[in-house]
């Protein structure tokens, strides 16, 4: 299940949101379960999961979401 899809499944529950990205560079090391030991700091929408992102906002501007429950 994608991000997106997850959102529009919980959509009228979502009460909050909060976005974080992750650079490249983290995801690499990661993944080659090399140790991280300094936090990797990444703009929101240069990491790798900016289209994920992108996505979600999309949908919660287009579903008018303000922050609170769906009646």
């Amino acid at each position: 299940m994608t991000p997106l899809e997850f959102l529009k499944a919980m959509r009228k529950y979502v009460t909050h949101a909060h976005i974080k990205d992750v650079s490249r560079r983290l995801l690499l090391r990661l993944e080659e379960n090399l140790p991280v030991l300094v936090q990797v700091k990444v703009a929101i929408g240069e990491g790798v999961n900016a289209d994920n992102i992108k996505k979600c906002v999309q949908f919660l501007k287009e579903t008018n979401w303000d922050g609170g429950y769906l009646n």
